[in-house]
């Protein structure tokens, strides 16, 4: 009797695990972009803390519009340096936040929308986020050709004035526009105590 071999091309034994390595190479690929994109967003909100925490110290009065910033600046230097910043947003490989020079000021020449009536409030704290994670290569999906994902985070709170600025820009002037109309201050003028209260 002549044993008939199996017919190959009817032969589909072998097939699931085909089907098998596909999905869970897919499977995964997909848990692993999820993953990404959560741990991102998750660094994202860390970010706009230190960008708000940085804007808040900013935007307290004080003697100069410089001690503003320096004093903003500190806290965003002293926030980065601590525990659990440090950790995932300077020191992680994955994640990084850079500072220019200092990361204060007016941005308003940024943004077309701005009013040139001077209503819009642009003044605050920038970073610069770059999520180094979602810089990856997966079979199947491929990968991101144009580098990793950068973003700035922006917390606008504005500033109050400074008492240097209600003194040059508030008190000074008012003091010349109404000698400007032909009063006088019944006293000499030296005897007159400002006591500027960073709302001039």
């Amino acid at each position: 009797m002549i044993n008939k071999g199996k017919n190959i091309l009817n032969d589909e034994s072998g097939s699931i695990a085909v089907d098998f390595t596909f999905g869970l190479t897919l499977a995964i690929v997909s848990m692993g972009v999820f993953f990404a994109i959560s741990l991102t967003l998750s660094m994202v909100e860390l970010t706009q803390y230190v960008a708000f925490a940085t804007s808040r110290t900013y935007y307290a009065g004080h003697l100069s519009q410089a001690t503003q910033a320096a004093r903003g600046d500190r806290k965003l230097r002293n926030l980065l340096s601590t525990e659990p910043f440090k950790t995932m947003l300077k020191e992680s490989a994955w994640f990084e936040v850079k500072v220019e020079d200092s990361a204060l000021g007016n941005y308003a020449t940024e943004f077309n929308a701005a009013d040139p009536r001077g209503r819009d409030i642009f003044e605050g704290a920038k970073l610069t986020f770059t999520a180094d994670i979602l810089d990856m290569s997966f079979p199947i999906i491929g990968g991101n050709s144009d580098g990793p994902f950068t973003t700035n985070v922006f917390s606008f709170l504005g500033r109050e004035p400074s008492t240097e600025e209600c003194m040059e820009n508030f008190f000074k002037q008012k003091t010349n526009l109404i000698q400007g109309l032909g009063y006088s201050f019944p006293v000499n003028a030296s005897a007159i105590t400002v006591v500027p209260d960073n709302g001039c």
